[in-house]
């Protein structure tokens, strides 16, 4: 067998509800920063990175890195979001992951589930 890294699926949601249009989950430029955050303390390489707003609502973000990849797809309308962190590393902090993402969304509703990709 193959162990092809881990990946840990955050799912949050705001803890107040929003506007779809002023909520942090519509504004690249906060979700981009928490996802460089997330990249910093898992110590990752970012090589690219993507991001597309959604009208009238909503966006996609990827982080490409040399240890595979971070994404985050939100639904502001719902104060929801998903994040995904994908390396071939085992050794990145998912607590930390989850206060960073605590932080930027001022929310304390997040769910974490750890996988391990195995061929």
């Amino acid at each position: 067998m193959f162990d092809m890294g881990k990946v840990s699926l955050f799912e949050a949601s705001l803890s107040e509800p929003n506007d779809p249009v002023k909520s942090p989950l519509n504004d690249a430029k906060k979700i981009k920063k928490m996802l460089r955050e997330i990249v910093k303390v898992c110590n990752l390489t970012i090589l690219k990175t993507a991001t597309h707003k959604f009208e009238p609502y909503g966006l996609t973000s990827l982080f490409l890195l040399s240890e595979s990849h971070v994404s985050i797809h939100t639904w502001p309308e719902n104060d929801s979001c998903a994040i995904d962190v994908y390396s071939c590393r085992d050794d990145y902090p998912v607590d930390k992951i989850e206060e960073v993402i605590k932080k930027h969304l001022n929310t304390e509703n997040v769910n974490t589930s750890i996988h391990r990709r195995i061929s």
